[in-house]
């Protein structure tokens, strides 16, 4: 699944708010983890997952068309 917050949108707690369900339901559910993938140079998103004490367990080198790497 893909889950992005438009730009123009962006710093309106919008993907706080979607993270914390996320969460939330994932708890309810009774899950043991949560991973995440996000582009090594989409800082607001890193930033984001830190603050939720996510933390990095892998990358995939070379994933994207412009050669950046996953996380």
């Amino acid at each position: 699944m893909n889950i992005v917050t438009k730009k123009q949108m962006r710093g309106n707690g919008f993907a706080n708010f979607i993270l914390n369900e996320l969460i939330a339901i994932s708890k309810e559910e009774h899950c043991s983890s949560i991973l995440l993938e996000v582009n090594e140079s989409n800082l607001p998103a890193i930033n984001l997952y830190k603050n939720f004490e996510f933390v990095e367990v892998g990358r995939r080198k070379g994933y994207y068309r412009n050669g950046d790497c996953a996380i």
